[in-house]
C-alpha cells in the first residue's frame, strides 16, 4: 500500500517536474502575445509597467482600485527600454 502510494507520487513529481513544461498544456498561452517588460513600484500601492502586446509598448498605472493606460510607446523607444532591461 504505502508503496504504491510512493510510486504514484514519485510519478506525479515526474510529470510534473519534467514533462509538463515541454508541453503545450504547461506553458502560459498568453506569453505567445503579450509580455511584462518592466515594473516600477513607486509606492506600495502605486506601480507603473511596461507591458508588450504583439507590436504595443504600453505604459500602464496600476493602483489599488484601477489600472490606467499612460501613454503608448513607438516601437522603436519601447525596443530600446527593452534592450535596456536586459
Amino acid at each position: 500500500m504505502v508503496a504504491g502510494l510512493i510510486i504514484v507520487l514519485g510519478l506525479a513529481f515526474v510529470l510534473i517536474r519534467f514533462i509538463l513544461p515541454k508541453t503545450r498544456l504547461g506553458r502560459n498561452r498568453a506569453a505567445n502575445w503579450i509580455r511584462l517588460v518592466d515594473r516600477i513600484v513607486l509606492d506600495p500601492r502605486l506601480s507603473v509597467y511596461l507591458v508588450k502586446v504583439m507590436d504595443r509598448y504600453l505604459v500602464l498605472g496600476r493602483t489599488d482600485h484601477a489600472t490606467q493606460l499612460l501613454t503608448e510607446l513607438s516601437s522603436s523607444e519601447g525596443q530600446r527600454l527593452e534592450e535596456k532591461n536586459e
